[in-house]
């Protein structure tokens, strides 16, 4: 083990240094996180391990609040690292114990940022087992802690951009993807940021598909908070449609199919058997039948909210130069016909290929590979592959008190 080099508190500039260039960043390790933090009333801490030289080799964003007789500590999706070494994150984690006994802490968690099995997308191993990694957790004293659905901070789907341009990015989504988004165009979906004053329109959003789905939105001043604090590394995204040119698209996509019929019917009448052109014609047909119901469902619609813009989907977005983040997302269920989302993330993977960010993280998804995980029938529409974290880890820096306050809360009924 390394004996000069030493853990403690680091400089904006030195955390910086390393999360700008990090193997593996987070947007939960950054100074706008902290900001957050701290005006959520948490105390924050930016703790690193440097070497003799003050130049630093590891970085974190610890996060700690008071509980019941005691101190909670918390480190998401860090440490940072430029380069990993075991070595040093075993010295890391000595001097995270130091700290957190000097902060009297009664427990601590940890959510390291290092992968601990890679998937493809029918859930199949692509990479060997990162075990090593989860025994010097447990030989370091941190336990670790069972994930369960509500709370799971192990499985991402990522896609690598690196070697992509425009045109090859969109010809590795399949087949349903890039159809979908081909149908975005054909329908004028558009896709814009939203202003600060236009946010309780994305809450409406986000909410209806929370409780759709059963789970616990964020609150509006959640939304707030990360647009003013995160500035232009966050972008909430719309995307909405414009009835009349909608209804107007629809006319003239099946007035060029209307065309391409009669040209059919014209070849048709001197060669009647020929069984590739009556195929072309069925097919035909059966396209201008399904322009007719869409139009008419656009003529319902324009009933319902005139000729005006309609909102249809809305997603967050955290950008950084190590990656950019898919992070929350809603889309009205009425309006699932439009593929709102796959314009979205279009627009979104442009934008970071443009930037030369080298991963799209599209983040969370269930770990389940039976079918049941919609959000993943989704992602994987976009050819990415899924990692699964080394997950959460518990430190308990004095178990004695820790078993007594327990012992003592269960009596009492406290949380």
């Amino acid at each position: 083990m390394l004996k000069n080099n030493i853990f403690r508190e680091i400089s904006d500039e030195q955390f910086l240094e390393i999360a700008s260039n990090a193997v593996e960043g987070d947007w939960q390790q950054t100074l706008e996180m902290r900001n957050y933090l701290h005006s959520s009333n948490w105390d924050t801490y930016l703790m690193g391990l440097v070497d003799e030289n003050n130049n630093p080799i590891m970085a974190s964003l610890i996060f700690g609040k008071k509980i019941f007789a005691g101190y909670r500590m918390e480190l998401t999706h860090g440490p940072l690292y430029k380069e990993f070494s075991m070595d040093n994150y075993v010295e890391y984690l000595e001097g995270l114990k130091k700290f957190a006994k000097e902060k009297n802490a009664l427990e601590f968690y940890i959510r390291p940022n290092v992968t601990f099995q890679m998937f493809n997308d029918q859930g199949e191993t692509t990479s060997e087992s990162n075990d090593m990694f989860l025994e010097m957790m447990e030989k370091e004293g941190f336990k670790k802690i069972p994930s369960d659905d509500m709370n799971n901070y192990e499985w991402r789907y990522v896609k690598n951009l690196n070697d992509f341009d425009q045109k090859t990015l969109f010809k590795s989504f399949t087949k349903d993807g890039q159809y979908s988004i081909k149908k975005t165009k054909q329908f004028g979906v558009r896709v814009r940021s939203l202003s600060y004053e236009e946010l309780p329109n994305f809450k409406k959003v986000t909410e209806h598909t929370a409780e759709r789905r059963g789970y616990d939105d964020k609150s509006l001043e959640y939304y707030q908070d990360i647009y003013n604090i995160f500035g232009d590394k966050a972008e909430f995204l719309v995307a909405e449609i414009n009835l009349k040119d909608y209804k107007d698209n629809l006319i003239a996509n099946q007035n060029d199919l209307k065309t391409k019929l009669a040209d059919i019917e014209e070849f048709l009448v001197k060669t009647p058997n020929s069984r590739k052109k009556n195929n072309q014609k069925k097919e035909v047909v059966s396209e201008i039948s399904t322009y007719d119901k869409r139009i008419s469902e656009a003529d319902e619609l324009i009933e319902e909210h005139g000729k005006n813009d309609i909102l249809l989907s809305v997603a967050l977005f955290i950008y950084s130069s190590t990656e950019t983040v898919y992070l929350f997302s809603g889309t009205y269920d009425k309006y699932k016909r439009f593929y709102a989302p796959f314009a979205i993330q279009e627009y979104a993977l442009n934008k970071t290929l443009a930037n030369n960010v080298p991963v799209y993280n599209f983040y969370g998804i269930s770990g389940k590979f039976d079918g049941s995980d919609g959000v993943l029938g989704f992602k994987t529409n976009f050819s990415g592959y899924i990692t699964q974290k080394v997950g959460e880890f518990v430190y308990y820096p004095k178990p004695a008190k820790k078993k007594v306050i327990d012992f003592a809360k269960s009596i009492t009924g406290r949380n």
